[in-house]
C-alpha cells in the first residue's frame, strides 16, 4: 500500500503531490521502464532505463538503504548525501545530470541522464591504449573545468578517475559520474578516506588528513598520466609517497611539467585547480572538437565483455544485495594494485564498473 511506503514527516510539513509520488512504487514503474544491469559498485547497482513519456535513455541507480552512511537534507527531507550532491551540481557543466529520485522501503532509486553512445574512460583507454596529447588535452580540460564548477558550489567528488568519467562518443563531451564518495566542502580538512587508494594523495597516506581541493589536483595528475601513458604511475603506497614518476612513452615537456606539478608531494606547493587550467599545456595547447575525431570504441570488445540478459533486481520483491556485494568484494579487493587493465578495475575501498558502454 502507498501508506506503508510513506515515511513519517514532521508535523507541520505538508508533502507536495510530487513528493508524495516519489514514495509511490507504482508511479515509478509507470514513469520508467527498467532494463538490464549495466554496472555495480560497492554501494549501488546501475541499470539501463527508458523514460516512458518520451523514450529518453536514462541510468537508474539503486542504493540499498542499509548501505547509506552519509545523509543530507534536501527540500526539508533527509536523503542520501549522493542525491544532495547531484542536486547541488545540477547546473555544473560536465556533471551527470540528476533527473529524478525515488524512495523505496529498501533503498533509493536515482535516475540520471544516459548518453545514447558512450563508454567510460577506463574502457576507452583500455581499448585504444595511450591517448595522444591533443585528445588528452581536450578530455582533461573538461574534467578540470568540471572540478572547478563543483568546487564553486562547495562540492568535491573525492574519487576522480577513469572509471568515474564517461565520454559521449558522438559529441566528445565528458561527464563526471558516481558521487557516492563525494562531500560538501568546508574549511576543515577531511580525516576519512573516500575513493580509490592508488589515486589517493601522499598526505592522506602519511597523515590521514587532506584538503579536498589539493587531493583533487593530485588525482587529476594521476588521471592525466593515465591518459597519456595508458597506465597509472603508482601502484603502491611507497610509490605514491616517493613521488618518483617513470615516463613510459614520449611525452612533451609541457605535459610532463603539468603532471609533475599536480603530483607535488607537498600539498601547499601543489597547483590549485585554477592554476591547472591556466597551465601552458592547457591554455596554449591545441584544442580541437572531439565531435570531429574518431572516438569509436571496439564493438567486438564490448560484445566479448557483455553480460548475459537477466531480470532486473528492481522488479523483484527480495534483493540478496549484501551477499552479492560480499562475493564481489572478496573476489576483487586487494590491498595492492593489480596493474593489468584487462583483468581488473581498481576500486581501492570498493570494486565497481559503474556505467559501462551501452550501445
Amino acid at each position: 500500500m502507498l501508506k506503508s511506503q510513506l515515511r513519517k514527516i514532521t508535523i507541520g510539513n505538508i508533502m507536495s503531490e510530487k513528493e508524495r509520488l516519489a514514495y509511490d512504487p507504482y508511479f515509478f514503474k509507470s514513469t520508467y521502464k527498467v532494463g538490464t544491469e549495466i554496472g555495480r559498485g560497492g554501494f549501488g547497482i546501475v541499470y539501463s532505463g527508458i523514460r516512458v513519456a518520451d523514450h529518453l535513455k536514462v541510468a537508474i541507480k539503486f542504493v540499498a538503504i542499509h548501505n547509506v552512511t552519509d545523509w543530507s537534507m534536501l527540500n526539508n527531507r533527509k536523503v542520501p548525501l549522493e542525491i544532495a550532491l547531484l542536486s547541488r551540481c545540477k547546473d555544473c557543466p560536465g556533471v551527470i545530470r540528476l533527473l529524478d529520485y525515488y524512495e523505496r522501503h529498501d533503498g533509493y532509486l536515482i535516475v540520471m541522464e544516459r548518453p545514447s553512445s558512450y563508454c567510460d574512460l577506463f574502457d576507452y583507454i583500455s581499448d585504444r591504449g595511450a591517448v595522444d596529447e591533443i585528445v588528452s588535452r581536450v578530455i582533461f580540460k573538461q574534467i578540470v573545468e568540471t572540478s572547478i564548477a563543483c568546487a564553486e558550489v562547495k562540492v568535491v567528488h573525492r574519487d576522480i578517475k577513469d572509471e568515474n568519467i564517461i565520454i559521449d562518443l558522438e559529441s566528445g563531451q565528458i561527464k563526471l559520474i558516481d558521487f557516492g564518495s563525494g562531500a560538501f566542502l568546508s574549511d576543515e580538512k577531511f580525516t576519512n578516506f573516500e575513493g580509490t587508494r592508488v589515486y589517493s594523495s601522499p598526505e592522506w597516506i602519511l597523515y590521514s588528513k587532506y584538503d579536498g581541493i589539493k587531493a583533487t589536483v593530485w588525482s587529476l595528475g594521476i588521471l592525466l598520466y593515465d591518459l597519456i601513458a595508458g597506465e597509472i604511475p603508482f601502484h603502491r603506497d611507497y610509490e605514491i609517497c616517493s613521488g618518483h614518476i617513470k615516463w613510459r612513452r614520449e611525452v612533451s615537456e609541457e605535459c610532463k611539467d603539468l603532471i609533475i606539478k599536480c603530483l607535488e608531494l607537498d600539498p601547499e606547493k601543489r597547483l590549485s585547480l585554477e592554476e591547472v587550467l591556466k597551465h601552458p599545456w592547457i591554455a596554449n595547447g591545441e584544442i580541437i572538437s572531439l565531435a570531429t575525431e574518431n572516438l569509436s570504441f571496439s564493438k567486438e570488445k564490448k560484445k566479448n565483455k557483455s553480460k548475459p540478459e537477466q531480470n532486473s533486481l528492481l522488479e523483484t520483491q527480495s534483493i540478496d544485495y549484501e551477499r552479492s556485494l560480499d562475493d564481489e568484494r572478496s573476489q576483487f579487493y586487494s590491498p595492492t594494485y593489480i596493474s593489468s587493465r584487462s583483468q581488473f578495475r581498481q576500486k581501492g575501498t570498493r570494486y565497481s564498473k559503474d556505467l559501462e558502454c551501452d550501445y
